[in-house]
């Protein structure tokens, strides 16, 4: 008797042993698709879950991670209907609930991914509601979504809020253009700019900035400073930023600017409501930016003197396709002027349009490298030629192409370097519709170079753009502009 139930105890524990180790070994294979997975090879991973499910078709592990791979290798809409075919085996699975989600959030379909996360607890759980409800631009609900989180969730909150803190913008740059014709006195103009902005949030979901800029130009061409050296434009601005959806953020601002002689003594100043309209939509790989502002033109002192004005009107899309991102832009602009002499008014418009591509070279996590080609062009429907000092150059008509590049460095947490330029060729039509000139070499670049220390952020700053000088088109000579500039941001 005793030999009896010791066999049948012995048997017991051997085929517990044996379920034991089938369940270990199926775990296994799941495990190692894991790795193959993580590793990138969601080919050979998927192969191989597809292979356990046609021999388990009931395996709820093998089912969620074959769901969650191909998320991972972006095939939403088949890893959507397998978690939802989960789902209908195991309505409670945890993993299969957050994976469904977390592929509705990477479609874009954030309303929804929210919806389904809505009252579900878990640690995973809150922080990828977290994560959604911050796409969506509600970041008081993200916030909600993390508290007593730690990990991940505390590393989230902290960086929400370091976004919420008011941040301290101080700049100046200082400017020096040249314009050395063959032919004809030479002109410089240099001017310094000085500006200062505050951002802060009243609420999680609402950002504002108040922002002060300051110009002073001076020259020594006798036909720049025909009203005086010195020049001084003041433009201050109130804006607020927000979203209506997640696709849809609304930048608006308002404020005043003053445009005149520069001198202390100096009573010629001219007043002017200043404003910005700036809508920015975003779907999936799409960007629309429909904008309209009014701003002071301060690009020179006799500009600044002449009270030029520009209100300004534009439409821009851009799409990123994988490895590829093009667009193209279409605005038009008012140009209004005033006589200090006689306070005679003058205005023109302008209409012009750009259009580019930009592969991606190289994208990491620390470094981006672009290069692509851009094209733009515009036209003026009337000359100020016939004005004794019209203030700015009105060409009939100019284009530009050429080679683009932007290269974005972040070498380590603190250090940040990026620098955009273009090389390529110009021409214009004269004002005195001489007729159009051949294509002149061009260029620009801007390089910024960032430091982060704690709270503080220094920056310095240089920009160079050249043009054929518009008393020698078709020549040598260039009309040249250097930047220099330097800043610091404070967050508190």
């Amino acid at each position: 008797m005793r030999r009896r139930r010791r066999a049948v105890r012995l048997a017991v524990a051997l085929a517990v042993c044996l379920a034991a180790g089938w369940a270990a070994a199926q775990r296994n294979e799941v495990a190692e698709a894991r790795v193959a997975a993580q590793a990138g090879a969601y080919t050979q991973a998927l192969a191989a879950l597809e292979q356990i499910l046609e021999q388990r078709p009931n395996d709820l592990e093998a089912r969620v991670e074959y769901a969650r791979v191909l998320s991972w290798a972006r095939r939403y809409e088949q890893s959507l209907q397998q978690f939802e075919a989960t789902l209908k085996l195991a309505g409670n699975n945890v993993e299969a609930q957050v994976g469904r989600a977390r592929v509705l959030y990477w479609m874009g379909r954030l309303k929804e991914a929210a919806r389904s996360l809505s009252g579900m607890e878990g640690e995973e759980a809150r922080l990828l509601l977290a994560e959604i409800e911050r796409a969506r631009g509600h970041n008081d609900r993200a916030l909600a979504a993390l508290q007593s989180l730690s990990g991940g969730g505390a590393r989230l909150r902290e960086s929400i809020r370091k976004e919420l803190r008011p941040v301290l913008h101080l700049g100046y740059a200082a400017e020096d253009d040249r314009e050395i014709p063959e032919m004809g006195a030479a002109s410089t103009v240099r001017a310094s700019r000085w500006v200062t902005s505050l951002e802060f949030s009243p609420q999680p979901d609402v950002r504002m900035k108040w922002s002060t800029t300051v110009t002073q130009g001076s020259t020594s061409s006798p036909g720049v400073a025909i009203y005086g050296p010195d020049a001084l434009a003041v433009a201050s601005m109130a804006e607020i930023k927000f979203r209506l959806a997640h696709w849809l953020e609304v930048n608006l601002g308002g404020g005043v600017g003053t445009a005149g002689d520069g001198s202390v003594a100096g009573s010629s100043r001219h007043q002017h409501f200043l404003y910005s309209i700036h809508p920015v939509m975003r779907r999936r790989g799409l960007r629309v930016d429909v904008a309209a502002a009014r701003s002071l033109g301060d690009y020179t002192p006799l500009a600044i003197h002449n009270d030029v004005v520009e209100q300004r009107e534009g439409l821009a899309a851009s799409h990123a396709w994988k490895r590829l991102k093009l667009g193209g832009e279409y605005w038009h602009a008012k140009y209004r002027l005033r006589s200090p002499d006689s306070g005679a008014r003058w205005e023109t418009a302008a209409n012009g349009g750009a259009a580019f591509v930009m592969p991606v070279l190289l994208r990491g996590e620390r470094v981006l490298v672009e290069a692509g080609a851009r094209y733009e062009a515009y036209g003026f429907e009337a000359s100020a030629a016939g004005l004794p000092s019209p203030g700015f150059f009105t060409p009939g008509s100019y284009q530009r192409y050429g080679a683009a590049g932007h290269f974005w460095w972040h070498p380590q947490r603190r250090l940040e370097t990026e620098v955009k330029g273009l090389l390529g060729r110009q021409r214009f039509f004269l004002f005195d519709d001489s007729g159009p000139h051949g294509f002149d070499v061009t260029g620009s670049l801007e390089t910024k170079v960032t430091l982060e220390v704690g709270r503080v952020r220094p920056f310095l700053s240089y920009a160079y753009s050249s043009a054929p000088s518009s008393a020698s088109a078709g020549g040598a000579e260039q009309y040249s502009v250097h930047v220099f500039g330097a800043g610091v941001s404070i967050r508190f």
